[in-house]
């Protein structure tokens, strides 16, 4: 497969995961949360909040998507690819 198939499948995956997950935050308030505590609750398995499992004692809570954070790595990377190519 080319390597510019490649990254635009790649920047297509991140950018459907990415509203994927902003689909996921928008349906919140339907469970009675707001849209940053459902997010919380959904994406942060170390959250201190009520609505979710919380931390043991003594761990803040960890507010990073890591499947975010990698979607937008991803689209980072194939920006750069695309402005020396």
């Amino acid at each position: 497969m080319p390597k510019g198939m490649l990254v635009r499948l790649a920047v297509l995956w991140s950018v459907v995961r990415i509203l994927i997950q902003l689909g996921d935050v928008y349906l919140g308030p339907m469970y009675q949360f707001t849209y940053a505590q459902f997010a919380d609750y959904l994406f942060n398995p170390l959250s201190s909040l009520p609505a979710s499992l919380g931390n043991p004692a003594g761990i803040p809570p960890v507010p990073i998507d890591l499947t975010l954070v990698i979607n937008i790595t991803v689209l980072l990377i194939s920006v750069r690819a695309w402005s020396k190519g």
